[in-house]
Parts: structure tokens; sequence; C-alpha cells
């Protein structure tokens, strides 16, 4: 399996004369989000960290292919949720034993909080974690690109839906967090 720290080629100049996106460098902007995606899509850390790595290795593999009608965020989101999707429909054959309670790795601290502030913004994380977790993957889909703070169109783009559609998942699973949460 692919590690970080291996060294990556960046990829070739296109024909288009555009500069070529290093691996190094959107990963550096945009890896905490695609830790994240993984998340949604993985409870177990081992698991989780393995889905991480294959959509390390997919976005390197299609660097050379953006073309820039998106933004790199948006297309590299589309390929976090493809690979998210993949991993799903292979784990749903293997048999769960992690409960996702169990440590979810996030970034929540922050340095004007004191320690109590800081447990309950753990706490509350971990619960939304939890709960976009088990949404349906439609929902799930849209709701955790809306938290990395997606607009509708960017979503449509990166998931290959609509904006409408976006609209009626972002719904549904607001309104299910919702109620789930308490809020």
């Amino acid at each position: 399996m692919l590690r970080r720290e291996e060294e990556l080629p960046v990829a070739e100049a296109t024909d288009e004369g555009r500069a070529p996106l290093a691996l190094d460098d959107v990963l550096r902007e945009h890896g905490p989000m695609l830790a994240r995606i993984a998340a949604t899509y993985e409870a177990d850390p081992m698991r989780r960290e393995e889905l991480v790595q294959e959509i390390v290795l997919a976005i390197w593999r299609s660097l050379q292919r953006f073309e820039g009608r998106s933004s790199v965020r948006t297309f590299i989101a589309r390929i976090a949720h493809n690979r998210g999707v993949s991993h799903v429909g292979r784990e749903v054959r293997r048999p769960q034993t992690f409960d996702h309670d169990e440590g979810v790795a996030h970034a929540v601290a922050g340095p004007s909080l004191d320690p109590a502030q800081q447990v309950h913004a753990e706490q509350t994380y971990d619960r939304l974690v939890a709960a976009v977790a088990r949404l349906p993957l439609g929902p799930r889909q849209v709701i955790s690109l809306a938290l990395e703070g997606f607009d509708n169109g960017e979503i449509a783009d990166a998931l290959g839906i609509s904006v409408n559609n976006v609209g009626v998942r972002l719904n549904r699973a607001r309104r299910v967090l919702r109620e789930e949460l308490g809020a």
C-alpha cells in the first residue's frame, strides 16, 4: 500500500500548456478535507487510512487529466467521493466490528477554547461525524461536502448530480441530523 512518505512524481505538463498540479501541493492544501471525507465512509481507523491512501493514489493518477473545468478542490472531492463509494461497496461484504464512537480523528481544537469548551466541542464533533456516517449514501455525500464549505453548484459538479438533487439531499440530511442530534 502506498504511504505518504513515498515520493510520487509530479504530473507531466499538459498539451494545453497548463502548469501541472503537484500532488504535494494538492495534499498540503486539501489533505485535511480528504481525511474528513474518508471518515464519512469508513469508521475503522485502519481501514480509513487505507481509504485515504487509495484516494491519494487516485488523485495522483488523475492530476494529468485535470482540465480546469472546475476548481481543484471540486475535482479532488469528486475523486474522494468516488473512491469512498467504491470502498463502501467492498466493505458491505465485510463484517463490521468497529464502534464508530471509538476514536474519530478530528481537529476541533481552537486556541481560544478553555479545556471544558474543548471537550464539549470534541464531543459535539464526534456526535456529528457519527450521525453523518449513519446517513444513507446520497445524503451523506452531499452533507459531507456542505460541511466542507462547498456550495450546491460545487457539490453537484463533484458528485455528477443536478443542483436540485443536491438541495433535496441536503434538506433530507439536515432533517435527519437535526432529529438525531436534538437540534
